[in-house]
């Protein structure tokens, strides 16, 4: 698994990852370019690139691709004793592939993709809570840059991705077997409800509810 240990609650680590999510403000093609410690080059990394360029190469949408990349999971020997570290390495992949023009569109939006799997893949290699603060700060941070807002969709979607992570983490093999057979999948996640606030503002704690209670409701 790519980076320190979950729970490193360092002043770097907590830099490191909103200098991430702060990438993806400036869209897909500026996220493309962020290196994480190595992790995109791992061995286990590129076979999960590789496998999605290959089950993305006749046009197959994005649930069609994560399925897969379930799949080919469950045939390693260390899905059953570190998922959270196997699911690391998968998103991980899907970031390199990401690198090299791979599109992972989530509700018809390329970015939310990108949300989705960074959300992930920083839970699993930094654990939930760090990774949702970065989320949170990279938001603020968008709110009070000219021309950008904090976006509700794209905190919420970063949010269930970290959920994702914290499913795998928690409930093992099963949890990706489900997400393997279509049992599970990324189209059954309702529809995102959430819009930009106006530039300078944050959410209400109201708003912040709703956001909490969607992402608990996505799966």
């Amino acid at each position: 698994m790519a980076g320190p240990p979950a729970g490193g609650h360092t002043q770097g680590v907590r830099g490191a990852l909103v200098a991430v999510f702060l990438s993806l403000a400036c869209g897909p093609a500026r996220a493309q370019v962020v290196e994480l410690d190595g992790a995109l080059e791992s061995g286990a990394a590129r076979a999960y690139a590789a496998e999605a360029e290959r089950l993305a190469a006749d046009g197959r949408d994005f649930s069609f691709v994560f399925a897969g990349l379930c799949k080919l999971a469950l045939r390693s020997s260390r899905i059953s004793r570190d998922t959270r570290a196997e699911m690391t390495d998968l998103f991980a992949g899907l970031i390199g592939w990401s690198k090299r023009g791979g599109r992972m569109r989530f509700q018809a939006r390329g970015d939310w993709g990108l949300h989705f799997v960074y959300g992930a893949y920083l839970a699993g290699a930094y654990g939930k809570t760090m990774a949702s603060a970065a989320a949170l700060a990279k938001e603020e941070k968008d709110a009070m840059t000219p021309g950008n807002a904090f976006d509700l969709g794209d905190w919420a979607v970063t949010l269930v991705g970290i959920r994702w992570a914290e499913g795998a983490s928690h409930g093992g093999k099963a949890w990706v077997q489900a997400w393997a057979d279509g049992r599970r999948s990324l189209l059954m996640i309702p529809g995102v409800p959430f819009e930009r606030l106006p530039p300078r503002q944050l959410p209400s704690p109201v708003e912040a509810l709703r956001v909490r209670d969607y992402v608990s409701s996505a799966f």
